[in-house]
């Protein structure tokens, strides 16, 4: 009888695997841009920095409700410290005033101890300069609503600011004292609210502030009003990870303007000024 033929074997290259694996990669990317973008309430997805890089991430998260806002704020900054401090053996973290303050008072029941939270900086993205040990400041309420709980190092700004200082001396001292501290001129995680004129920190529209060009604390005058000291835009967006908080229908215009790709001219709505941050919202501040 003739001699059978041997079936034809594919002679597959030796590079096949590591085709099919980046293949496999960018199927997943691709993947999860369409699970974001088309689930409910989760629809803006863009390459938002993280503790693990740069990650596909929700530029939009929407919780039901503000409490709901604050477990989810407190859950992503337990899980950015935990991993700095496993990976970098530190980790610090800037924080505005107001309500950024009152959602993070669930912060220390958010870890379940596996956290060095000595290992863990307390800054200060913005504060007004008055006594940081008055029961209105911002470095007091910290304190009192989580820093002492967790045991965290805390950076407090000038002990005796000037009255009626435009906040230039009191910008330096808090320089000086973040680079003697081993902070800057980037943090890993900043926190912010949202005004509803767009101002974060304390970079207010159309001030001498917003359109400074230099990267670190600076001074932001304020008519009427004790002066502030505040991170640049320029220091806030060379942070690891830019996370803003709303929540209540009255931010829902001021969302939706940050969040536009229609832009205002340069410093006339801050927040849109961010690079590339991530908004922890509840449904009523939800575009």
């Amino acid at each position: 009888p003739p001699p059978v033929e041997a079936a034809h074997i594919w002679d597959f290259p030796a590079a096949t695997p590591i085709l099919v694996a980046v293949g496999a990669i960018v199927v997943a990317q691709i993947l999860a841009y369409f699970i974001f973008q088309f689930r409910p309430r989760l629809r803006k997805t863009k390459i938002v920095k993280s503790g693990s890089g740069n990650l596909l991430l929700p530029q939009e998260v929407v919780k039901a409700d503000k409490a709901a806002v604050a477990t989810a704020l407190c859950e992503l900054v337990a899980a950015e410290a935990k991993h700095k401090i496993l990976t970098n053996g530190k980790f610090v973290f800037g924080v505005a005033g107001g309500s950024c303050l009152d959602a993070l008072a669930a912060l220390p029941k958010t870890d379940p101890g596996e956290i060095d939270w000595s290992k863990a900086t307390l800054v200060y993205v913005n504060h007004k300069c008055v006594d940081p040990n008055d029961e209105k400041a911002t470095h007091f309420k910290a304190m009192k609503k989580f820093g002492k709980a967790l045991g965290v190092k805390a950076v407090a700004p000038h002990p005796h600011p000037k009255s009626g200082s435009d906040g230039s001396e009191e910008a330096a001292f808090y320089q000086k004292t973040l680079k003697e501290a081993g902070v800057g001129p980037s943090v890993d995680l900043v926190i912010l609210g949202l005004g509803g004129d767009g101002h974060v920190g304390s970079l207010h529209p159309n001030s001498t502030a917003v359109a400074s060009k230099q990267l670190g604390i600076i001074a932001s005058p304020k008519v009427g009003e004790p002066a502030s000291i505040t991170m640049s835009m320029q220091m806030l967006n060379t942070s690891g990870r830019v996370l803003v908080v709303a929540t209540g229908a009255d931010k829902k215009v001021a969302v939706a303007k940050a969040l536009s790709t229609q832009k205002d001219p340069p410093g006339t709505f801050p927040a849109q000024s961010l690079l590339m941050p991530q908004f922890i919202l509840d449904i009523a501040a939800a575009p």
